[in-house]
């Protein structure tokens, strides 16, 4: 065979495809199938799944859950590509058609007008309606013409609402 020694290792390789003598005979190995647990209904009553009532947040919670949304808003590039880092001004948003705080990063120089159309578009809010951006604490409405930086300051909450 082409002056390769052929050992017992490699002459039964491919047994299976030529006759031979010495063709090593197969073992079959025991295979474990795994259990799987039996579908039979069960007897015991099943319990209907219990909501938690919302808790108040503490104000120590509420600022180490807005550091994490803050972060996770720096961490997303595409948030914050709009606006110049020396003008960003981090705010949370909350209101009657948000599910849970938000937070969200506009620039210090734009109108609140400019803003409330930026908040609507990052959280997928109706455009067709009006959006009306108040202060927290507060019920009048802010000027859309009026700037961001003359009403509000970093990490500030505001209040929006779908008119």
């Amino acid at each position: 065979m082409l002056g390769r020694e052929t050992t017992g290792d490699f002459r039964h390789r491919h047994a299976d495809e030529h006759s031979c003598e010495n063709r090593p005979e197969k073992v079959s190995k025991p295979r474990i199938l795994p259990s799987m647990p039996s579908t039979a209904p069960s007897t015991a009553a099943e319990r209907p799944v219990v909501k938690k009532s919302a808790k108040p947040i503490s104000d120590a919670d509420r600022q180490k859950m807005d550091k994490i949304l803050i972060m996770k808003l720096k961490m997303n590039a595409k948030a914050t590509a709009d606006v110049p880092s020396g003008e960003r001004m981090f705010l949370f948003v909350e209101g009657g058609d948000l599910s849970e705080r938000k937070a969200v990063v506009v620039s210090k120089k734009w109108t609140i007008g400019r803003c409330a159309s930026n908040i609507a578009r990052l959280l997928s809010l109706d455009e067709n309606k009006t959006l009306h951006v108040f202060t927290a604490g507060s019920a009048k409405a802010l000027d859309y013409a009026d700037s961001v930086s003359d009403h509000l300051n970093d990490m500030d909450t505001i209040i929006v609402q779908l008119v």
